[in-house]
């Protein structure tokens, strides 16, 4: 029984890392939450933890992927804003589960960059995509890579205690499946801190996230949905105008239709994501 993280990886893979810039070159002005376009290459390393519990009938099906991902990213000036092509430059992603072998995808399974542009604000729309081969195809979604990398941010100079609302909404597809992805964040802005001797501004996230797959496997239709919580924190490295760290859980619990068995199972899952800029960026 396949199952696909309502965050999958490098989607997931669950948002947000940021180039985000300050007030400009040559301002005077306060330096405000949007993005710029860095004049160098940036690298993130991103890693993921996904728990899926199935209970079917009683007996507890748990399916594990773990995911570690190493991504360059190259900005080049667009309207308003930037083109972003993203590439793997590493990437390990297994998923494991007590019906099966272990299935995995790697950067060798990946042919060519996403490309999508993005403007001050965080708004993206994508380009292009890579050519997929092998387990890649059910384990690696560019779209919500694209879709979710780059939080949206107000443009506006940070206060202590200003919140703003994100809605994040996209469909991806993969062999015989199709998801829907929905999340709805509030950002605070908590002040500065101080982490590893470095000033941050650290931004707090909450909110709600679904996700509803359908589709077919081993030759049976099957409906999943889930709902729940997603919560966590970036830093923000002002001064740069870039995001230095991000964590992400969501804890979602639901049900899946499988048309062999006679009523739904119940579904939770429990989901980590963390990214990090390379020091070396």
């Amino acid at each position: 029984m396949r199952a696909v993280s309502t965050r999958p990886f490098l989607a997931v893979l669950p948002l947000l890392a940021a180039c985000a810039g300050g007030a400009g070159p040559g301002s005077n002005g306060p330096a405000t939450l949007s993005y710029a376009t860095p004049t160098t290459s940036l690298t993130y390393t991103q890693t993921d933890t996904t728990v899926m519990s199935i209970d079917a009938g009683g007996q507890l099906i748990d399916v594990v992927i773990l995911g570690d991902g190493v991504l360059d990213m190259d900005f080049a000036p667009a309207d308003d804003g930037a083109r972003v092509t993203v590439t793997w430059a590493d990437l390990d992603v297994e998923m494991t589960n007590p019906m099966g072998a272990p299935e995995r995808a790697s950067e060798a399974d990946i042919d060519g960059p996403v490309v999508f542009d993005m403007d001050r604000l965080g708004r993206t729309e994508l380009v292009s995509e890579p050519a997929l081969e092998g387990r890649a195809r059910q384990m690696v979604f560019p779209k919500a890579l694209a879709e979710t990398f780059f939080p949206r941010v107000p443009g506006t100079p940070p206060t202590p205690g200003m919140v703003w609302t994100d809605t994040v909404s996209f469909e991806i597809e993969v062999p015989e499946a199709a998801n829907t992805t929905r999340m709805i964040l509030d950002y605070t802005v908590v002040g500065d801190t101080v982490v590893g001797g470095r000033s941050f501004l650290r931004i707090d996230m909450q909110g709600q996230g679904s996700s509803l797959q359908e589709g077919n496997t081993q030759g049976m239709d099957f409906i999943q949905d889930l709902s729940g919580d997603v919560s966590g924190f970036l830093l923000w490295d002002l001064a740069a105008g870039v995001m230095h760290y991000q964590e992400m859980e969501t804890e979602y619990g639901g049900s899946m239709e499988v048309s062999a068995a006679p009523m739904p199972l119940e579904v939770s899952m429990r989901s980590t994501t963390r990214i990090r800029l390379d020091p070396g960026s």
